[in-house]
């Protein structure tokens, strides 16, 4: 079996169901290849401040000996077409001095905001016509299945980051762009590293609120911040971090995934 090396660089939306272990388990489970992954996310970050803390970076590159650097810009907001331009441009250059393949992710709207997604179809096309940088398009996937099987839901409690679902999409895609290969017939397991409450998230966030509108309560935010604590803590037991997603659904985000690189591919020769 091949053996690959792959660096995953970006934020939260990266390291969110331990995304990159994801994409190891079905590089590995399919037999496609043995794949290595180390990932260099950090929360709320551009790709800006990976460039300025360019120590992690630059030893990442130089001295990792990765095959792939996937990487991925900051989203909710998408910083403006002219910083992800600027910056992307010299992360991919410095990827390729170092004899590394860059794979830029194509970002995904927030849920109660679709309209932002056009924008970053936008911003990622004048990127790939820049630098020639292979494109993952997983922000049309998240289109595709929000507007047409609303029963899968890629999104996490908060509308933004991924949900198990969604992290098997970006995984999944970085899957087809790096192998050229269809993800029909992966396996249909993911992650979840952070538990999901809905009205627990709700009752924090309106916490969350309240403590700004009135900074003269701080016992507000502290207890924002422990319920927070409480009920979203990260899972370290790594056999309970696994889950089998629904099999029917799997297929179909298999399918979406397949059918919107071979038309990203078609419409970007």
């Amino acid at each position: 079996m091949e053996k690959i090396k792959v660096l995953f660089v970006g934020n939260s939306h990266t390291f969110f169901n331990d995304m990159p272990s994801v994409f190891q388990m079905l590089c590995r489970e399919s037999g496609t290849a043995d794949a290595e992954v180390t990932m260099q996310a950090h929360p709320g970050v551009h790709l800006q401040w990976h460039l300025s803390q360019q120590w992690e970076l630059r030893y990442g590159l130089i001295q990792g000996g990765f095959d792939y650097m996937v990487f991925q810009q900051a989203a909710h907001p998408c910083p403006p077409l002219e910083e992800t331009l600027q910056d992307a441009s010299t992360l991919i250059e410095l990827a390729r001095n170092a004899g590394v393949q860059p794979v830029a992710t194509i970002t995904w709207a927030e849920r109660r905001f679709p309209e932002n997604q056009q924008k970053m179809f936008d911003i990622f096309d004048a990127l790939r016509e820049k630098t020639g940088v292979a494109c993952s398009p997983v922000g049309q996937v998240f289109q595709r299945v929000q507007q047409q099987e609303p029963d899968i839901d890629l999104y996490w409690v908060d509308g933004e980051h991924a949900s198990p679902y969604g992290s098997y999409v970006v995984a999944a895609c970085a899957y087809a762009r790096i192998f050229g290969k269809s993800p029909v017939g992966l396996p249909a397991r993911s992650i979840c590293n952070i538990p999901a409450n809905v009205e627990k998230f709700q009752e924090i966030t309106a916490l969350r609120q309240q403590a700004a509108e009135h900074p003269e309560q701080p016992e507000l935010a502290a207890q924002a911040a422990a319920l927070s604590k409480e009920f979203f803590t990260p899972i370290y037991d790594r056999e309970a971090l696994w889950i089998d997603l629904d099999a029917d659904k799997a297929a179909r985000l298999q399918r979406i995934i397949a059918e919107e690189m071979e038309k990203y591919d078609a419409a970007h020769k």
